[in-house]
């Protein structure tokens, strides 16, 4: 359970607790924490678990560092007998503030998609990333930029994947059509998998 408002050692950085059934009682085993722990982080704000590859996914996406303020990070742990590990740590591929890159996280098998909704300098509508696992770890392949790319639109608020049909289902909550603001815009993409 992701519990991003921690303040434990660090004001509202995060953790995640680790609970295992056991004779029907769910009992804690482990918190996790970031190696770096920085104030507001968001850490466990979304968690995500790739059953291929026995990985958590945490996102972070108020985690500020030297891409800017509220950039966010997403971290891999993988499971070695009864710990689980910090193995990899995913940024967004550019600097900006309020990115918040692991804003949503979505994976499957060989992939994952990590949501950015917020704006960069350059570019205000929202991205989605696309990694594929290499030599095992996950490599950044993909941007997936908001089709409309106005501001505010949020693209990546909300994700979901489906790698039978190839396909991916990216929410925009924030776009505009027509001068006004919709509720909610689902963007349904088709996935070129290789």
């Amino acid at each position: 359970m992701g519990a991003d408002y921690d303040s434990r050692y660090v004001e509202s950085s995060g953790s995640v607790y680790i609970y295992q059934l056991n004779d029907s009682i769910w009992k804690r085993k482990n918190i996790l924490y970031p190696k770096i722990r920085v104030s507001y982080a968001g850490f466990g704000y979304e968690l995500g678990f790739n059953t291929k590859y026995n990985e958590l996914i945490v996102s972070a996406p108020s985690d500020s560092g030297f891409l800017g303020s509220y950039a966010g990070n997403v971290y891999i742990f993988q499971k070695e007998d009864s710990h689980w590990v910090e193995k990899q740590i995913l940024s967004p591929d550019s600097g900006g503030i309020f990115q918040r890159f692991g804003h949503s996280v979505k994976t499957q098998g060989d992939y994952l998609f990590v949501g950015a909704p917020g704006g960069a300098y350059y570019q205000s509508g929202g991205s989605v990333y696309a990694y594929k696992r290499r030599n095992n770890y996950w490599e950044f392949f993909n941007k997936i930029i908001s089709p409309l790319n106005s501001y505010r639109d949020y693209f990546g608020s909300s994700l979901d994947l489906d790698l039978e049909y190839n396909k991916l289902l990216v929410g925009a909550p924030g776009e505009s059509s027509g001068g006004q603001r919709k509720s909610l815009t689902i963007y349904i993409l088709l996935l070129k998998i290789a």
